[in-house]
């Protein structure tokens, strides 16, 4: 029969189990932590990928006008060469 008498210890735990407890809370920090970091990124690289195709699309554009300039520039090149050497050859005739 209960006579109002606490008879249970006070519990103290080991070492080893404070020791446990306190680095099983530092995991649980730093899983936190990790798990912050890792939405973070992933919502960066989100923002990254959708703000990137206006991005692209331009790069894209100015490449291929280059390209075409550079293709339009060599073709114009020759052509002049070409015009050039008809001339030199009718000034030989003429001066000869």
């Amino acid at each position: 029969m209960y006579d109002g008498e606490e008879r249970r210890k006070l519990r103290s735990y080991c070492d080893g189990h404070l020791e446990f407890s306190n680095t099983l809370a530092r995991i649980e920090e730093r899983l936190i932590a990790v798990d912050r970091r890792i939405n973070g990124t992933m919502d960066e690289i989100k923002h990254h990928i959708e703000n990137s195709r206006p991005r692209n699309i331009a790069l894209i554009g100015a490449l291929l006008t280059i390209v075409i300039f550079l293709i339009n520039f060599s073709y114009g090149l020759g052509q002049t060469k070409k015009q050039i050497e008809i001339n030199t050859v009718k000034l030989e005739k003429i001066l000869k």
